[in-house]
């Protein structure tokens, strides 16, 4: 049975620190009122670092940890340093609080406050190499604490096309590298099939992200070449069951392929009016049990 869990992200939380983001003890209070039991934890010091604390606030509200994020230019070697200290840090986290995931996502091209491209559209082959080199390493510091890294390919990253998800898991094996394919992400590109692909990688795909898409907001923004952070606040991103994806179809997909694994919804929603969130997931909870696509406990 798939387990369908919910994320910070829903809430507006995209950074470790920010005055626009609700307080992590808030988040945990309304998604467990909004029904859930699976949570991930978000970006490694949004919530508490201290293991015991924060594994205590997630079970007075009956919370499962299932995994944390971490977001930065997988192919600058520069950044692998602190980044490779960061996931030391994190891992021993999510270890601690029995958290399985680690999901990893390339870091955007453009700033996601001001949108001013920061980097090239795309990598050199050299790039490329440094951006598998840097996974697998990331990868490596996570299998040391029983943790699975899972890659997250995302809208306004070098790795959002088919074709660019295609070649890193062709450099890599499925041991090296599995999934984290993100439904609304994988649509925000033109010309991706999320339910064609979804088919054709079934074995590499490990863990989800569900995700909507506003298709005619879509559409706007690819002919007026708008950025993702503006797109996002012009609500790019649908409530599940009101935009482009057809759920029940998608749901028979993952029945086809076996997938048994982690649903966490994730809406991208920064910065969000903190009196909408746990209404519209109280919603998309109840509508994916609904249509059969798995439980929320």
């Amino acid at each position: 049975m798939i387990k369908i869990g919910n994320c910070p992200d829903s809430w507006g939380v995209w950074f470790e620190h920010d005055d626009r983001q609700m307080d992590w003890r808030q988040y945990l209070d309304e998604v467990a009122e909004a029904g859930y039991k699976y949570t991930e934890i978000g970006p490694y010091s949004y919530m508490s670092t201290d293991p015991k604390v924060l594994k205590a606030e997630l079970d007075q509200r009956g919370l499962v940890p299932v995994g944390g994020t971490l977001c930065f230019d997988i192919e600058d070697d520069s950044q692998m340093p602190e980044v490779e200290g960061k996931a030391h840090r994190a891992c021993e986290l999510l270890q601690a609080l029995g958290a399985k995931y680690y999901v990893l996502y390339d870091g955007m091209y453009t700033d996601l406050i001001t949108d001013e491209q920061t980097l090239p559209k795309t990598l050199t082959d050299a790039q490329f190499d440094s951006f598998v080199r840097n996974y697998i390493k990331i990868g490596e510091i996570a299998k040391s604490y029983g943790v699975r890294l899972v890659f997250h390919p995302h809208g306004g990253t070098h790795v959002e096309y088919e074709g660019q998800i295609e070649r890193v898991l062709s450099q890599t094996t499925k041991d090296e590298m599995t999934l984290c394919l993100d439904t609304g992400h994988h649509i925000f590109c033109e010309c991706n099939d999320v339910y064609t692909f979804t088919e054709q990688h079934g074995d590499r795909i490990e863990y989800l992200h569900l995700k909507d898409l506003v298709p005619e907001t879509k559409e706007k923004m690819w002919a007026q070449g708008i950025p993702y952070a503006t797109a996002t606040k012009m609500n790019v991103f649908a409530e599940i069951g009101k935009g482009q994806i057809d759920w029940p179809r998608y749901s028979g997909i993952l029945k086809k392929i076996g997938f048994d694994g982690f649903a966490v919804i994730e809406h991208d929603c920064y910065p969000a009016d903190f009196a909408v969130p746990k209404v519209i997931q109280s919603r998309t909870g109840k509508y994916l049990e609904g249509i059969g696509l798995g439980s929320l406990k």
